[in-house]
């Protein structure tokens, strides 16, 4: 998404030292913290910060249920206000919606 701007909250949600899975905090692996091979990976990146900025979920990898790093990435962006915010989150979520959608095709043809 080159030209793309990201709401600062988002990036700020990324950026965070989160921390330890033990004081509740995201798993060691999660794309949401820095230095994981996740968090290295630009196609996750780009992933996580449509999830964050596009309101749709994004999951743990490695238990059940929402990823900690995406809900503290979440909390802080909060729900879109303005024109701008809003139309950001649309453009965003259908984007990240695509994407999943393209993933999960190729792993029912993979399959």
């Amino acid at each position: 998404m080159s030209g793309f701007e990201y709401s600062e909250a988002v990036e700020a949600g990324i950026a965070h030292k989160h921390p330890s899975p033990e004081n509740g905090g995201p798993c060691h692996g999660c794309a949401f913290r820095k230095g994981t091979e996740a968090n290295r990976d630009d196609v996750t990146q780009t992933m996580i910060r449509l999830c964050v900025e596009g309101m749709r979920t994004f999951d743990c990898h490695m238990t059940p249920g929402l990823c900690r790093g995406y809900i503290a990435a979440a909390n802080l962006r909060g729900v879109p206000t303005t024109a701008k915010d809003k139309k950001r989150a649309d453009v965003c979520g259908t984007a990240a919606d695509l994407i999943a959608g393209m993933v999960g095709h190729v792993a029912r043809l993979r399959g």
